[in-house]
This record gives C-alpha cells, sequence and structure tokens, in this order.
C-alpha cells in the first residue's frame, strides 16, 4: 500500500520488510542481508504469554509486527541473539523514464540497536538510541536525493551494539514511494514548442547562479525585474527539492537563505504559439509557500492550480485554450503567482517544468500512383498493355480530380484514360484504367498525371 501519488507521478518498488511473507522464519523475499534475511519469530521471548512482543529488557521492549511490515533479522529466533556488529540490510531500486530528482520515499523504521539510512552508499539519516530507545517507537524517515537513473542500493545498516551476542533486527514500513515520470505529457499536436524550464539556460543547460535569462517576476506594482537562479547554500535544500537535472529553483533575490519580504510575487515567462490548433501546455510546480495562481494570457486553466509543495512537484496543470496565435517570443504569458506567507522575511522559490505543442497544417493533397510497380511497364513490342492507377486522397482531401492524357515514350503511341475525372470522398480512393496499343518498334512506357 502507498499514499500520495501525484498526478504524473510512478510508483516504486520499494516494499515493507517482510511484506508478501507473514510466516515465521521465512526468507524476506525483497530484503537481503549478505545471508538471508528471515521473518523473525518474537514469541520465544516470553514464554507461556501468547505474545508477540519481544522482550529482552522488561522496561524497553520491541514493538510487535505491523499490520503491513515484519521483523526481519540474520536469525528465526530474534532471542537466540546474533554476534556484535553490523548487518546491512539492502535492496536494489532501479529507475527507469523518471527523474531522479523528484524521488520521494516516505516511511517508518524501528531497529535494534542504531540504523543507518543510506542511499547509493551515502547516509542520508541516522537513527539512534540516544534519540530514544530504536527498538520501542517508530521513527519516521524521508528519503528524496542522492538517487541516480539506472540502478540505486537502498540500505538500513543495523548496528547490533555490545560485545556478545544479543538481539537484533529491522522492521520497515513503507508507506510513500514514487517518482515522476520524464513524460510530461505536454503532448497533444505535432509540433513541440520552445519552452524553458526555471533555471536552465536559452540552450537549456542547467544553471546554477546569476539570472535566469527565461523568467521575470513581478513584485507588486513594480515592472517585471530578473529572477535568479539559487542552489548551494543559497536556499534551504535540506527541505527543499533538490536542484537538477531538468530544472532548477529561482527566487527574487539571489540570496533565498537571508529570504524576502512577504507577499505575492509573480513570475512570468513568455513564448511563442505559432498556432493555436491543437495547441497544449503542461506544467508541473514546486513552491516556497504556495502557488495562488496560474494564468495563461490571463485566463486561469479549466480547474484550479493544486496545492503546491517544496519537497516534491504537484500535480500536473493542462492548458489547453487562453492561446494567442504568434511566432514571435512574446506572443504568449505564463503567470505564476506565489505567496511567501510569513510575518517577516523568509525563503521563497519557485521551480517549474514544463512541455507544450501544437498541431502543424498540412495541405490537403493526392496522389495518383500505378497499384503494382510493374503495371505501367508492360507494353513489349507486338503487344498492347492495359494498368490500373489509384487516385488516394490525403490529408483530409476530397473532391474531383482531372486525369490528364497519359505521356507515352517512346513517341507515336496514343494511349487513353478512363474515366478522364474521379470523384473522390474525404481521404478516399478511386481507380483509373489507361489503355494503350502495342508498341511498333520497341517496348514502350507509359504514365499519367492529376490535376
Amino acid at each position: 500500500m502507498q499514499i500520495g501519488l501525484p498526478t504524473n507521478g510512478v510508483y516504486l518498488a520499494v516494499p515493507s520488510t517482510g511484506e508478501g511473507t507473514g510466516v515465521i522464519g521465512t526468507a524476506d523475499p525483497n530484503w537481503s542481508l549478505p545471508q538471508t534475511a528471515k521473518v523473525l519469530n518474537l514469541d520465544k521471548v516470553l514464554p507461556g504469554t501468547n505474545t508477540t512482543l519481544l522482550n529482552f529488557n522488561a522496561q524497553y521492549p520491541w514493538l510487535n509486527h505491523g499490520y503491513r511490515s515484519r521483523w526481519i533479522g540474520p536469525t528465526t529466533d530474534a532471542l537466540d541473539g546474533s554476534p556484535a556488529g553490523n548487518y546491512s540490510y539492502s535492496r536494489v531500486l532501479t529507475l527507469s523514464n523518471v527523474n531522479p530528482s523528484t524521488v520521494r520515499i516516505a516511511g517508518v523504521v524501528t531497529s535494534d540497536n542504531e540504523v543507518t539510512i543510506k542511499v547509493n552508499g551515502v547516509v542520508a539519516s541516522v537513527i539512534a538510541p540516544s534519540t530514544g530507545f530504536s527498538y520501542s517507537r517508530w521513527s519516521e524517515f524521508l528519503l528524496t536525493s542522492g538517487f541516480v537513473d539506472g540502478a540505486n542500493t537502498l540500505e538500513f545498516v543495523v548496528n547490533n551494539a555490545g560485545t556478545t551476542n544479543s538481539p537484533t533486527g529491522l522492521q520497515v514500513r513503507i508507506d510513500s514511494a514514487y517518482a515522476i515520470s520524464n513524460a510530461l505529457n505536454g503532448g497533444g499536436g505535432s509540433t513541440p514548442i520552445t519552452l524553458s524550464n526555471t533555471g536552465v539556460s536559452s540552450a537549456g543547460s542547467l544553471l546554477t547562479s546569476g539570472p535566469d535569462p527565461n523568467w521575470k517576476v513581478k513584485i507588486g506594482a513594480a515592472a517585471p525585474a530578473n529572477t535568479y537562479v539559487l542552489a548551494g547554500s543559497a536556499a534551504p535544500f535540506n527541505f527543499w527539492m533538490q536542484p537538477g537535472p531538468a530544472s532548477n529553483w529561482i527566487g527574487p533575490a539571489p540570496d533565498q537563505m537571508a529570504g524576502s519580504a512577504p507577499g505575492d510575487y509573480v513570475y512570468q515567462l513568455q513564448f511563442a504559439m505559432p498556432s493555436i490548433t491543437g495547441a497544449r501546455l503542461a506544467l508541473r510546480i514546486a513552491s516556497d509557500n504556495n502557488c495562488v495562481s496560474v494564468k495563461l494570457n490571463n485566463q486561469a486553466p479549466g480547474t484550479a492550480p493544486p496545492p503546491c509543495s517544496f519537497s516534491a512537484f504537484g500535480q500536473e496543470i493542462v492548458f489547453t485554450s487562453g492561446f494567442i496565435a504568434g511566432a514571435q517570443s512574446t506572443s504568449n504569458t505564463l503567470e505564476i503567482t506565489v505567496n511567501n506567507s510569513t510575518a517577516s522575511n523568509s525563503p521563497t522559490g519557485l521551480r517549474v517544468e514544463l512541455a507544450g505543442s501544437y498541431t502543424q497544417a498540412v495541405a490537403a493533397d493526392f496522389t495518383l500512383s500505378a497499384l503494382k510497380a510493374y503495371d505501367a511497364v508492360t507494353a513489349g513490342t507486338g503487344q498492347p498493355a492495359t494498368f490500373t492507377a489509384r487516385v488516394q486522397a490525403l490529408n483530409g482531401f476530397g473532391g474531383t480530380v482531372s486525369v490528364g492524357s497519359p505521356s507515352v515514350s517512346p513517341a507515336g503511341v496514343t494511349c487513353t484514360v478512363a474515366p478522364v475525372s474521379v470523384t473522390v470522398g474525404t481521404n478516399g480512393a478511386a481507380d483509373v484504367t489507361v489503355s494503350c496499343p502495342a508498341p511498333a518498334t520497341a517496348p514502350g512506357v507509359a504514365s499519367v498525371q492529376g490535376g
């Protein structure tokens, strides 16, 4: 079970410990130690109590098995104990067709003793007894960084403290695991338009500092001003989504750790839309604080924008109307208003990824061709020839086509076509017959044209 999947999100295969098996002593099919990780028997600790609570110390009991997770460990019976040292429970998570920077894995963990959570070998969280007995309560964790395209290794490294054998185990419950698909659905028409995500250059490469060349911001009644790319120590990235690979954070000032004044910040992007036929614009937003409005040429989308967060992209927002046809880069204006809802200066910023397209007009037309490649070359010396040609309507064409007199090589042979004109329905077809007498001296080739 997972919760919190946004539109355009993709569930990730990160099961809880013991998920898929409730049988004591069986191997966990999802998480592995260097040896087999087994679902632990907790009943052995207090004989005769018929309890599933492991209690090797009456004051500090282990939590029970969860309703969606189980304790796992290197032995079948927890009370048998295991040698002191580290036990690394791992799982490979493969990412494809998603943006690794949007991965979000949230859950709770309990362990005996301290547990260190790693993503691709880099420590993401340490849950230690000093913060409370780690085996007697759930501790929350959130993993949002360190992921890459392809194979990723998740590790929960449990330290069995002491110098002698003692109980050790791990229980993890995954509540949410997802990432945003790379396939932001800006399609609709056949031709993509040029759009710039926040924090990228005009050529599309990721920026790490300086003004954003494509996005402006309006503050109050002032004219649109520069926005600035935020990276490194310029913003609270311990809370915000990590930058890249397709976009970066921008703000009204280059240092958002110093913050910006409370109020509304109206971010603007201008772009061309050569045709409004089949026009479509799709975008997803992360912001601090909330995005209170999204408008295209001062018009809102068909539905109110979803709530925005600084920890993940929100649901996809789609425009299918409100465009202005024009090839100039200033033909259309997208505006996103972000409210910095604090009483004093605080960090604020915006991150947007978007895609769009339109349907390029294709002229209605038709083709006229022989039904078989060899039909037009059948008149040998002393042999008459007849072949069929087909008028095929294309791209919504429909109407009357006049078929001209066949041209023949060598000259001196007169061929006929019947009928001399045909009427085809929209995207339909009609046939004509070309008849040629026998050439007297050499094989002949006949062809026809229509108009």
